[in-house]
């Protein structure tokens, strides 16, 4: 697999109940429902008479994406091939409660008009005044995409712009965007949901070939998952101004695994093998790509009378053997293993797979991680293989 990222320029939350509001520096994006006849702790147990959403605003810049795949780096967008690229959006949560119903979440295109944008702004979730009003000076709110100059998102829905969507619960306002649920993606969430991984590669392929505005994206529950009664709760996830490593971000990723030039080499067949990295050169620079070979051998070789030593032989891992990395210090995988995505190549050397490192946080340690799959049984490979990505 090749994977590689975008991290967000932009990203805030906007609120139903606080239509002022703008939280663009805050270190939390918060999807959150409030739902008519709930009580709030904050206000001795006051119950709500109308049903309140928060939604999430997050923008990518892609402008090398078109010079990357005219040059063979990443392949075109294509749903139903792994050997295209497919996009992921990425959400690390940092907290959830009262999670009581399956919801589905949507990721859908902002769509605006007269070249017009939204500004992430200023504001943290606590920025309030003597009167605990919020603080609204600039930035994305409920009822403005750019509270300097008030600009309005109600004012880009009319009779001319017929593909530019939006509705509410109580309050209007909330973002707009594309009526065409072709470029959109979803995920089901259950009372245990954790991250939020969405395939968007629809709509990013659109952007990629100039047929959609590349104005962000919100992530929203549905139309009707936003009106009812259920009481989804509260979902809160690590934003761009995040001090951890779990920053939003578009995930690209495609197969890119080959099998070639194995010759008369052997598979390993035996169980009790060492695998590990082969040229780790520890350190790695932010903005290259990397081949990293990785060899596998018996722990304990049958001796035998040879001319040449077993350790220097090619052993090919089964077909079925898989990579990812792991944050050192968190213990968290930063990519973990897939059977679709993480496959380790061959070649006439042995097996490799490519990395492109800019997708790691610089001046962090991360290692790297095997997995051998043989039947239902899996051996996990976890020696500390160490490196740094440095600027």
């Amino acid at each position: 697999m090749a994977i590689f990222f975008y991290f967000p320029t932009k990203d805030t939350t906007i609120y139903e109940e606080d239509t002022s509001k703008n939280t663009g520096k805050d270190e939390i994006l918060e999807l959150t429902k409030i739902t008519s006849g709930s009580t709030r702790y904050e206000d001795s147990l006051a119950t709500y008479s109308y049903t309140y959403n928060t939604r999430i605003l997050l923008q990518f810049e892609m402008a090398d994406l078109n010079t990357m795949i005219s040059a063979g780096t990443i392949p075109a967008f294509s749903t139903g091939s792994i050997t295209s690229a497919s996009a992921f959006l990425k959400l690390h949560v940092s907290k959830e409660e009262a999670i009581t119903d399956i919801e589905t979440i949507n990721a859908i295109p902002v769509s605006m008009s007269g070249g017009r944008n939204w500004t992430e702004g200023q504001g943290r979730d606590k920025s309030i005044n003597e009167s605990g009003n919020p603080i609204a000076d600039v930035g994305a709110s409920w009822t403005n995409s750019k509270l300097e100059g008030n600009e309005t998102w109600n004012t880009l829905t009319d009779s001319s712009q017929p593909l530019i969507k939006n509705n509410w619960a109580t309050n209007s306002g909330g973002g707009t965007w594309h009526a065409n649920d072709a470029y959109s993606g979803s995920q089901d969430l259950t009372t245990t949901s954790g991250d939020l991984s969405i395939n968007i590669t629809n709509g990013i392929g659109a952007h990629q070939k100039g047929a959609l505005a590349n104005d962000g994206w919100v992530v929203k529950r549905t139309d009707v998952g936003e009106t009812n009664s259920g009481r989804y709760g509260s979902h809160k996830y690590f934003s761009i101004d995040t001090h951890t490593i779990y920053s939003p971000k578009l995930e690209i990723k495609w197969d890119d695994s080959s099998i070639e030039g194995t010759g008369s080499s052997a598979t390993l067949s035996a169980d009790d093998i060492v695998v590990y990295p082969k040229n780790n050169k520890g350190e790695y620079k932010k903005d290259s790509r990397e081949r990293i070979r990785v060899a596998g051998r018996e722990r304990y070789p049958t001796k035998t009378y040879a001319t040449s030593s077993d350790y220097s032989a090619v052993n090919y891992l089964p077909a079925t053997s898989y990579w990812g990395i792991k944050d050192m210090h968190t213990e968290e995988y930063v990519v973990d293993f897939d059977t679709t995505y993480t496959k380790l190549s061959c070649d006439a050397e042995g097996n490799y797979f490519d990395l492109f490192m800019d997708g790691l946080q610089p001046e962090r340690y991360y290692k790297f991680m095997f997995r051998v799959d043989r039947g239902i049984k899996k051996q996990f490979f976890d020696e500390d293989f160490a490196f740094k990505i440095v600027r």
